[in-house]
């Protein structure tokens, strides 16, 4: 079975790097990273790419909208 990492605010600071030892662990298939900026997120996917690591998915999220995690847990589904 594949596992599957979510980190929120992973397209900087602590939780890209976090992300980014998730993503290396051989057991974690993919690692979803959870972002309220588009734009920041696409530019952090790109630095992790280009670090290797592919099992990397940018997945928008704002944790103060209701509408916004309802459709994140729709699109993990």
């Amino acid at each position: 079975s594949v596992q599957v990492a979510i980190v929120t605010g992973s397209n900087q600071g602590i939780g890209f790097e976090t992300l980014k030892l998730i993503a290396a662990a051989p057991e974690v298939g993919v690692a979803i990273m959870a972002t309220r900026n588009p734009e920041r997120g696409a530019e952090a996917l790109k630095q992790l790419e280009e670090a290797g690591l592919k099992n990397v998915k940018l997945k928008l999220l704002d944790l103060g909208s209701s509408d916004s995690i309802a459709s994140f847990v729709s699109s993990i589904k």
